[in-house]
């Protein structure tokens, strides 16, 4: 993978699904008078995955990030919300510690479904530009406002109708609006993404 995966970009993950599932069952499975928690806790975890392996045919132990983690070396972004309800930060801190390459973790406000904010997206964007070799959104050249809005001069033996100043002004408007669009690197990371996104549903789609 390391010519194909230029880097990483990882939000909200866990280093194992079962070191999920403890935290968890410590965190939801109530204690039951006389009983060890730890003989709950274990009970809890085994009953869950005997079912998911009976449902999906694959054991849980067996979903482990933190393993194959130490040998990955592409550049990676971590992303985790300090108070995430459903994952605890800890798990991407364990990560960020055992990771084979150069990785570094970015701690958010919110819990596990809280909106990433603007300038998150920007650093991720920067991120990805940087490791992916992005070319930076083209710079549009100064304008001259009074120019754009004055009539055009006389074209001789042109042929044609001149344009008049509010078709100037409407072209103008139109370039303004594109070179807003270009500039902004929110919207350029959004449609990258977008395509990403249609990039991975197409490798999902499964012969029947």
């Amino acid at each position: 993978y390391k010519e194909a995966v230029g880097c990483l970009v990882v939000d909200s993950p866990y280093a194992s699904l079962r070191s999920l599932l403890d935290d968890l069952a410590h965190k939801y499975v109530p204690k039951v008078p006389l009983v060890p928690y730890d003989v709950v806790v274990e009970a809890t975890v085994q009953s869950l995955r005997e079912d998911v392996s009976r449902r999906a045919s694959f054991d849980l132990l067996d979903v482990d990030a933190d393993t194959p983690s130490r040998r990955c070396v592409a550049p990676a972004l971590f992303a985790h919300s300090l108070h995430d309800y459903l994952v605890p930060i800890e798990h991407s801190r364990r990560l960020v510690e055992s990771y084979g390459g150069e990785a570094h973790l970015v701690e958010l406000v919110g819990d596990h479904n809280s909106a990433r904010d603007l300038k998150f997206l920007e650093s991720v964007y920067e991120f990805l530009a940087t490791n992916l070799r992005m070319a930076p959104p083209a710079q549009q050249p100064e304008r001259d406002e009074h120019a754009e809005h004055e009539p055009p001069a006389s074209t001789v033996g042109a042929g044609r109708q001149e344009e008049g100043p509010r078709v100037v002004q409407d072209k103008a408007a139109d370039r303004q609006a594109e070179a807003k669009v270009e500039d902004d690197p929110f919207q350029i990371f959004k449609a990258a993404t977008d395509n990403a996104q249609k990039f991975f549903s197409s490798l999902l789609q499964f012969p029947s």
